[in-house]
């Protein structure tokens, strides 16, 4: 209890770990959204270029918000989160887009 720490979109993850459990019987793991996470993107760019993969505002996914840099690093938006004895406090959210360069 009181331990804060930075993660990606935990409350993204946890619907799709509830949506998982409710599809399939057994709920989604962080490997699971990580899957999932790449196969959207994968939808997304079809048709586009690398310029595109390295959109500016980035891709919505289950852990959130993230995007690919010039130099091929991979840049995520964490929100900062407290885990209490009943639930876990969002302190910061994680961004929704990014908005600089």
């Amino acid at each position: 209890e009181g331990v804060i720490y930075a993660s990606r979109d935990a409350i993204r993850f946890r619907a799709f770990s509830e949506r998982s459990a409710s599809a399939f019987g057994i709920a989604g793991t962080a490997l699971d959204a990580a899957y999932y996470d790449a196969t959207t993107l994968a939808i997304q760019l079809r048709e586009k270029t690398m310029n595109g993969v390295r959109s500016l505002s980035g891709f919505t996914g289950v852990n959130g918000v993230f995007r690919f840099r010039a130099n091929g690093e991979t840049e995520y938006s964490y929100g900062i989160y407290e885990v209490s004895r009943k639930s876990l406090i969002v302190r910061q959210e994680p961004r929704a887009a990014f908005t600089d360069p």
